[in-house]
């Protein structure tokens, strides 16, 4: 199992990639990048360790699909970024087989983050 890439996003114009949202909501965006070993069960993600000083209480997780064929989920539970596929259009997602290297697939994941 190796370890993800997590920075925080430079998008433009939110100042330090954060957003006020009504009152006290606030938002905050990572660039996600998978190891080169997916472990079974996601790859680890915690938005309240990546960030201490801005994330407080984790309200919600938006994982964006990268464009690769792969779908991603958080697991809230466990502060897991999961990683779904399938071999064919019409079968279920199944979770990507484990030492599965998607340090490779094309772009970042882009992680937001409601959070107080």
């Amino acid at each position: 199992m190796g370890t993800p890439t997590v920075a925080k996003s430079s998008p433009t114009p939110p100042r330090s990639g954060v957003e006020s949202l009504a009152g006290q909501l606030r938002l905050s965006l990572f660039d996600f990048t998978f190891s080169t070993s997916y472990a079974t069960g996601g790859e680890v993600f915690d938005p309240a360790t990546t960030n201490p000083n801005e994330v407080k209480t984790v309200l919600a997780v938006f994982v964006m699909d990268a464009g690769s064929g792969h779908k991603f989920g958080w697991d809230s539970v466990n502060k897991k970024i999961k990683a779904y596929w399938s071999g064919t259009a019409s079968a279920v997602l199944n979770e990507v087989t484990a030492a599965t290297n998607l340090s490779v697939t094309p772009g970042l994941l882009k992680v937001l983050v409601v959070h107080r």
